[in-house]
């Protein structure tokens, strides 16, 4: 009779410390203010795509999921594709940045940030001609009752068959920044598979939020092209990190999204 009733104890105990395991999680989770930064490439996002209204509402239901999105791959000489697009989108803004490219296929990046969300400083690369296509570089700022903070990012799609020099590059003006702020690299670097290899040690003291056994392409590659590093500052302020691939398709574009949840509590 002892021997159950103690059984019964040790279950009851055990179950009470599971429940406050699950409450201190939640009540950590409720304690800090957190925005969701992501980065996609859309595949040559122009007029074919803004004019597939199919398309252009899948797009729109996951940028609007994200407090900060940065845009890439889009191919559209007169802006009206995007110009349609960010039309669309609810309680956000849009940014583009000009159009780069070696080639005639010129791409722009936009970044998307919902409202009350700031841009506070923005440095477009272009008149530099270092990379296909130069990174943009951009201040957030996130500033109410609750939250203050400020992060620098750079947003690049990197050069498929450049990548080694093209990160090179880019560490040397994400370093400047990179002892006194927080800051993020993201976008399509292509640091995978045939285009790159993680012994090149490209920002080796930093976070690679997303692993290389991350797969961020729709097909039927396994490929962790899409990146988000975090200098040593940054990388305190991560909440999580990952892949989006929820109701995203082949048919849609050729990356999932990948994202981070950063901390902007008052400090």
């Amino acid at each position: 009779m002892r021997r159950e009733h103690r059984l019964w104890l040790a279950i009851i105990l055990l179950i009470i410390f599971l429940a406050v395991v699950v409450i201190v999680i939640i009540l950590s989770q409720k304690s800090h203010q957190t925005i969701l930064v992501g980065s996609w490439n859309l595949q040559v996002f122009g007029d074919k795509k803004a004019s597939d209204e199919v398309a252009l509402i899948e797009f729109i239901d996951v940028i609007e999921q994200y407090d900060v999105m940065f845009l890439q791959e889009i191919r559209d000489s007169d802006g009206s594709s995007i110009a349609l697009l960010c039309s669309r989108i609810k309680n956000m803004t849009c940014r583009a940045s000009s159009r780069a490219g070696r080639t005639s296929s010129k791409e722009q990046y936009v970044v998307v940030v919902r409202n009350g969300i700031e841009v506070l400083d923005w440095q477009d690369h272009s008149p530099n001609d270092r990379w296909e296509r130069p990174p943009l570089e951009f201040v957030i700022g996130v500033q109410n009752s609750t939250a203050n903070a400020t992060i620098r990012l750079f947003g690049i799609h990197v050069k498929p068959t450049d990548v080694a020099n093209e990160l090179t590059l880019l560490e040397q003006i994400a370093f400047s920044d990179a002892q006194k702020e927080p800051v993020l690299v993201l976008g399509d670097l292509n640091a995978d598979c045939g285009y790159y290899q993680r012994n090149n040690q490209h920002f080796a003291s930093w976070a690679w939020l997303i692993p290389d056994n991350a797969d961020t392409t729709t097909g039927r590659s396994n490929c962790a092209y899409d990146r988000i590093i975090a200098n040593d500052i940054a990388s305190r302020e991560i909440f999580a990190s990952g892949v989006h691939k929820a109701n995203i398709t082949e048919e849609l574009t050729d990356h999932y999204p990948v994202w981070a949840r950063v901390i902007v509590d008052q400090r």
